[in-house]
Order: structure tokens, then sequence, then C-alpha cells
């Protein structure tokens, strides 16, 4: 409907009045109003959809970016997380050593913490090649496998 009498982008308002027998001036059927904008312009048209391609090209970034975010914001969830299990299971490690009697604070390096390892794995070493302590009792009832030891009152 191009160059239709009409000013470009204003809007009208369309009636529709039906025309049926049986209704007449005494009982009138209500007119249907439909509005609509008027555009005429074949310029306005190509604004509108240049318009309507870029607001779509907006729409994608910003779910891009969104998406983006999102990403980002479940990894800083997670390495939090994993910061915050490393730092419990770092005091637990702490107090098992301080339970051994180890000094905590001359292991801040992995050269120190090296060497106590190789220190405490030699005394490891050392004490399985010791002999053992043997009880020097008899046992009279070696052997027998029902018994277990002698009571003693």
């Amino acid at each position: 409907m191009e160059n239709s009498p009409g000013q470009d982008g204003n809007e009208y308002v369309l009636h529709f009045r039906p025309v049926i027998p049986g209704f007449g001036p005494k009982n009138p059927l209500v007119a249907f109003e439909l509005p609509f904008r008027f555009y005429n312009d074949v310029e306005n048209r190509k604004q509108m959809s240049e318009l309507t391609r870029k607001k779509d090209q907006i729409n994608q970034t910003i779910d891009t970016y969104k998406s983006l975010f999102d990403t980002n914001r479940q990894l800083t969830t997670e390495l939090d997380n994993q910061v915050r299990n490393a730092t419990n299971k770092e005091g637990h490690l702490k107090s098992e050593l301080r339970k051994n009697s180890m000094n905590v604070a001359q292991l801040s390096s992995i050269p120190a913490i090296d060497a106590l390892i190789s220190q405490k794995t030699g005394d490891t070493e050392k004490m399985k090649l010791q002999v053992q302590r043997v009880c020097s009792m008899p046992d009279p009832f070696r052997g027998t496998p029902d018994v277990l030891g002698k009571v003693m009152s």
C-alpha cells in the first residue's frame, strides 16, 4: 500500500461498524477499533530493519557475555571451594604434625619438607633394622591353639 494518504509515523484508528439486519439504531453494535501506525516511507522501513538487526546482534552479544560471566562466576566459586578445602586440609595436617611433636614453623619451604621426609624415612629404616626385644619368660602353652596364655592372680 505504498503512496497511501496519511502522514508517516502517525497513529490511526480503523473503526469497524458491522451492518447486520435486526440491529438498528435502537440496539446498535459497538464499533471495533483497531489502532495502527502508518509507515509510508521506504527509508523508515529500511531503518527499522537495520535497527532490528542491530538489536538482535546486541541481544546475542549480551547473551554471550552473560554466559561468559556465569562461567567465570562458576569457576571463581569452584576455586574458592578448592582454596577452602586446601586450607582445611593444611590445618588438619599441621595439627597431625604437632601431635607427632614436629615443629611446623620450620616446614615453610619445600627443601625443608624434603629434608624432614628423608630424615624420617632414615629413622624408619633404622628402626626396622634394630633387633626387636623378645620376652625371655618361657611359654608353657606354646603350640596349644586353644590356650591364649597364663592367668595371673
